[in-house]
């Protein structure tokens, strides 16, 4: 049977009204604890996207915060003042206000307090050991390219030290003066014939008188300057320079127009097969 309104008593239906009171109140709180749980898990995710933000060293606050940040380690309250240069209580206000921003963590140790910042993330195993693969490869990497800058210096440095076009150009014309000058004497001296072995063992035995004889003079000269500059009481050098102002006075080696002899004799020709070319005489 169906009842009218008029028909239920007051009791019913103000217990029927407090159940649908009951039951819509559940479903706003469950509706309220879904948007909240939504509301969370979207703000986590926002911190995790979030990239940490240096924070600019211009005031106190920002030298502490950006201190923290690129150090990351905790530090003792006396280290934060030591790096920033701030004061004791500027600092310590400053370090509980970042605390409270949630921007820092702390720590107390006995009688000591420590800080760090909250946004460095602590890496797992896996990525250390990445990281540590990583910088393995960028060593070999950067081993091998140190080999080959090492290479392409040598490379440089050897055709730097290369002579240039106009360089190369001078040398060849002073190459072909010489060579020029070179095959003159040649064919003079082959134009005079051959020398047979008599000739040149006489030859050879005249060459080593003259120079005997003339060490013979040399030496003798030697002894008798190093004798009067003894006696004058002064050096080689300044004796000569006293006979220069008064005669002229010059040496073999001064003389420079003819080469000075070797000082040692040239030895005979004793070989069976013997064919000399005549040399023509030699001056600067």
């Amino acid at each position: 049977t169906i009842l009218k309104d008029n028909q239920i008593p007051d009791h019913q239906k103000k217990q029927a009204a407090s159940d649908y009171s009951i039951r819509k109140k559940k479903k706003e709180k469950k509706k309220k604890k879904k948007s909240s749980s939504s509301d969370e898990e979207g703000k986590k995710k926002k911190k995790k996207k979030k990239k940490m933000v240096l924070a600019e060293p211009t005031d106190a606050r920002g030298k502490i915060h950006h201190y923290l940040q690129t150090n990351c380690r905790p530090f003792g309250l006396c280290q934060v003042l030591a790096k920033t240069q701030v004061e004791r209580g500027v600092a310590e206000a400053m370090l509980d206000q970042l605390i409270r921003n949630e921007l820092v963590a702390s720590k107390t140790i006995g009688n000591n307090k420590i800080y760090w910042s909250v946004e460095h993330q602590a890496c797992s195993i896996d990525e250390i050991e990445g990281y540590q693969k990583k910088a393995a490869d960028y060593k070999t990497q950067m081993s091998q390219i140190e080999k080959e800058i090492t290479t392409i210096a040598k490379k440089t440095k050897a055709l730097l030290a290369q002579p240039t076009n106009v360089e190369l150009d001078e040398n060849l014309i002073q190459a072909e003066s010489i060579l020029n000058e070179i095959t003159s004497k040649v064919e003079t001296a082959t134009s005079r014939g051959t020398i047979t072995k008599p000739q040149m063992q006489q030859a050879t035995k005249e060459h080593n008188n003259l120079l005997s004889t003339w060490i013979q003079r040399k030496r003798a000269c030697h002894e008798i300057i190093d004798d009067l500059s003894e006696n004058f009481d002064m050096t080689k050098k300044t004796f000569i320079a006293h006979i220069e102002e008064f005669s002229t006075f010059e040496t073999d080696e001064d003389f420079s127009k003819i080469p000075l002899p070797p000082p040692k004799p040239i030895p005979l020709a004793t070989s069976k097969k013997f064919n000399y070319v005549r040399r023509p005489a030699y001056r600067k």
